[in-house]
């Protein structure tokens, strides 16, 4: 088995390389995989495929061009053209199922084409362009994607083609399928006097509203009542019960009751939460730095869906579900944000202060979870005395702000300890009347 191994691969202006230094101590990377070497065949550059997970999530760096997704073994394949130099530093090791070996991104230099291009450690060279024309060829050495970058720089190109693997965490997998989510369904009852001045068809086995006719009650509905909404279930003959409905015949038999002069009916309606397509920057206009940069983010990151909430809130409709999906975005995206913010602590907390923002401003009342993840981020974003801030709104009961429970007790007291207030701590504890266990007893302690 070969040793593991480090390369710097900062090309020169003429072309040249450093040579590769053997290092004794180079970390097996993570889920990667056994890959051939140039005997293997080589890989054909693959036709554009339609928008993948990772895309529509934001996952996939800016330029790079996907090429496959595993969300079972948890890693995507994307390529990135580069010119020199490139600032790279390849690491060598051994693959996890113990046949062959793999090369890993061990170093990138912020002055190099690499990190322009969104490359980072971790991430795995799985494939590098052909010495002539656009096909790649499988890579699984140093030496092997020294040889080809060499030779292909030495006939002319200026550019070559790097295939990447890159893993991703679950934090990530879980925000990919939120953010996949491009139509979610609303469901509301809403109460008409007669004439309701409705026409009523059939689609795709459910009685929809075709049309609404001026003069009934449900032209004065205030948007609660939509062309294509879909009627689920109608008010009972003897009311207080509401009956499943599947066929328009049923719900036209209940409005023909003569003793009834108004009808309960419960709407469904699909609610498109895709990719933020508004209040963002327009081309040309100027790039926003800091706290206007960070607001910029998190609407891009949470997307359409709080549009949806706000549009379904002005026409009086619960959106309960859209609520809940605005949530859960927010959710991840605070974890992530602390997450990536390491190196940038500062950038971290904006977007958090942001994120919170976002929903105050959209009167969105938060979840216990949200909460949670907010206050933990925030001291993990090195920003305790605001998740601290945040979880005493919580504790004082202020409007849009959830009713402490375990979980989130344990971020705030957590927020404390890393403030060194542990008076505070025991004493929120004490007035919460909550059972001490383990996880919040460890962050008393």
């Amino acid at each position: 088995m070969r040793r593991p191994a480090l390369a710097a691969l900062w090309l020169l202006g003429a072309g040249g390389f450093l040579a590769p230094v053997r290092h004794p101590s180079a970390p097996r990377t993570p889920r990667a995989q056994n890959y051939a070497g140039c005997r293997a065949p080589r890989l054909a550059p693959l036709a554009a495929a339609s928008a993948s997970l990772v895309e529509k999530s934001g996952l996939l760096p800016k330029g790079a061009r996907h090429v496959s997704e595993d969300l079972v073994k948890k890693s995507h394949r994307f390529d990135v053209s580069l010119s020199e130099p490139l600032g790279l530093t390849l690491g060598e090791a051994a693959a996890d199922d113990g046949r062959g070996t793999v090369v890993y991104v061990k170093g990138v230099d912020a002055a190099g084409a690499a990190h322009a291009a969104g490359c980072r450690e971790g991430d795995r060279v799985v494939a590098t362009s052909a010495t002539l024309g656009d096909a790649m060829w499988p890579k699984s050495s140093i030496a092997g994607v020294v040889s080809a970058v060499r030779s292909r720089l030495q006939l002319g190109n200026k550019r070559v083609a790097f295939r990447i693997e890159r893993s991703l965490d679950n934090n990530e997998i879980a925000l990919a399928e939120i953010r996949s989510r491009d139509v979610i369904v609303e469901t509301w009852d809403v109460t008409l006097p007669k004439p309701l001045g409705l026409t009523l068809s059939d689609q795709n086995g459910k009685p929809a509203i075709q049309e609404i006719k001026k003069g009934g009650s449900a032209s004065r509905a205030d948007g609660r009542i939509r062309e294509g909404d879909r009627v689920v279930a109608v008010e009972s003959a003897f009311g207080g019960r509401m009956w499943d409905v599947t066929t328009v015949g049923e719900v036209l038999a209940a409005a023909a009751l003569p003793t009834r002069p108004s009808l309960t009916l419960r709407l469904e309606r699909d609610v498109k939460v895709g990719p933020w397509s508004g209040l963002l920057r327009k081309n040309g206009e100027p790039k926003p730095r800091g706290a206007e940069a960070a607001r910029d983010r998190v609407r891009q990151d949470v997307g359409d869906a709080l549009n949806a909430y706000l549009e379904l809130r002005r026409a009086n409709l619960p959106a309960t579900a859209t609520a809940s999906l605005v949530l859960e975005r927010c959710g991840y995206l605070a974890k992530t944000y602390a997450q990536r913010g390491a190196s940038d602590r500062s950038k971290a907390k904006d977007r958090l202060d942001a994120l919170v923002d976002v929903l105050r401003e959209a009167e969105l009342p938060m979840s216990a979870k949200f909460a949670t993840n907010a206050v933990s981020a925030y001291a993990a974003a090195g920003a305790p005395h605001r998740g601290a801030a945040l979880f005493e709104r919580c504790v004082n009961g202020e409007a849009g702000h959830p009713v402490p429970n375990q979980r989130l007790l344990t971020a705030g007291v957590s927020s404390y300890a890393r403030l060194g207030d542990a008076n505070k701590a025991f004493e929120v504890v004490r007035s919460s009347a909550t059972n001490v266990d383990a996880r919040l007893g460890n962050a008393l302690l």
